[in-house]
């Protein structure tokens, strides 16, 4: 069974949870790590409601494992992106030295555009 963060049990006794919340809480984060569907945080929850009483803690209950299950996704969501621009950044700094290397069509570009810019300049000073 995974430990609480000693942050989280003031939350969750303002919320109206009893001292074993934290407990719940606990089991909740490692299920949402391992994997654990909305149908188990559903049982879950009816048999916490039902060990209490019902009521708003059960709802509670199910909020916060939503948005537990909503925090993993984001975390992985992040991951890959970090995975992917890891990889992709190396690809795109090689195409960038192909591109502007002296022969390339970035090389070309830049020269024109320098080139009429720097003409542009004299003419401004000259008139």
């Amino acid at each position: 069974m995974g430990e609480v963060h000693p942050s989280e049990a003031p939350a969750l006794e303002a919320a109206g949870f009893p001292s074993e919340a934290p407990a719940l809480a606990a089991v909740g984060r490692a299920g949402v790590s391992s994997g654990v569907s909305r149908r188990d945080w559903s049982e879950a929850g009816e048999a916490y409601a039902d060990r209490t009483g019902g009521g708003s803690s059960y709802t509670a209950l199910l909020k916060l494992g939503a948005r537990l299950e909503r925090a993993e996704l984001l975390r992985r969501r992040w991951r890959l992106f970090v995975r992917v621009a890891a990889v992709c950044a190396p690809w795109h700094a090689r195409a960038r030295e192909r591109a502007y290397a002296p022969g390339g069509l970035g090389f070309h570009e830049v020269r024109t555009d320098f080139e009429e810019r720097a003409r542009k300049a004299q003419r401004c000073e000259e008139g």
